[in-house]
């Protein structure tokens, strides 16, 4: 019998999680939802193999401190585990914005070189701020730190776009725009109107977020360990 790789088993359970969504199954969509990260950090290590670069270690505390924030907000509209989910997150837009900010050639990267680059990103962050901010109350001052972290992950992805690969750096890109979408969705769901199929839109935009962020720095760290392995061999 074949062997199904974490990469297969991660996507059927995406697909899984999305159904218990429509299908309005809470248990099911528990279940899946804490499954999710592990089997996206089965098949980062699945693809890079050993820890040997700190890009890798950097990834590894993204993922997670995701799935730290997964699990927290299953705790729903308590404020505590809201704040202490929050938190997980704004660690991994942080640990995920290192990460995009490595490279190996030490190239400026596309923001430092060309700065208007950043524009259209600070823009829209700013926007979504902006709508939230007479919702948010007491909340304001931590949403207005997450929004920073969020639009310097997304910053970072842009920047990375000067030294990664032709699939890797798109790939990437629209894995960070699409976090930035889900997590957009998730406050104006709960600090200004309920949106229909509200958890479905919020976990298609973030699996598919974590799905191509983690899809697009392996490709770069596959051919770094595949490097490695030829200058040993040499």
């Amino acid at each position: 019998m074949a062997k199904i790789s974490f990469e297969k088993r991660f996507l059927q359970v995406a697909v899984a999680h999305l159904a218990f969504h429509l299908l309005e199954i809470p248990m099911g969509i528990m279940v899946t939802k804490v499954l999710l990260l592990p089997l996206l950090v089965a098949f980062f290590l699945e693809k890079t193999g050993p820890l040997r670069r700190t890009e890798q270690r950097w990834m590894l505390v993204a993922m997670l401190a995701s799935w730290l924030g997964d699990v927290l907000l299953l705790g729903g509209d308590q404020p505590g585990l809201f704040i202490a989910g929050l938190a997980a997150f704004l660690t991994a837009q942080l640990a995920y914005a290192v990460t995009f900010s490595m490279s190996r050639e030490k190239q400026k990267g596309l923001v430092i070189s060309k700065p208007w680059y950043a524009l259209p990103v600070l823009a829209l962050a700013g926007a979504v701020y902006f709508y939230l901010y007479p919702h948010l109350g007491e909340m304001s001052i931590p949403v207005s730190i997450y929004v920073l972290a969020i639009s310097s992950m997304v910053l970072s992805a842009v920047n990375r776009l000067q030294w990664a690969g032709e699939k890797s750096g798109p790939m990437v890109l629209l894995g960070a725009l699409s976090f930035l979408l889900s997590d957009a969705l998730l406050a104006v769901n709960k600090f200004v109107d309920p949106l229909p199929l509200a958890g479905f839109w919020i976990m298609l935009s973030y699996i598919a977020a974590q799905y191509l962020i983690v899809k697009g720095c392996s490709k770069d760290f596959a051919v770094v360990s595949a490097e490695a392995s030829a200058e040993s061999a040499a």
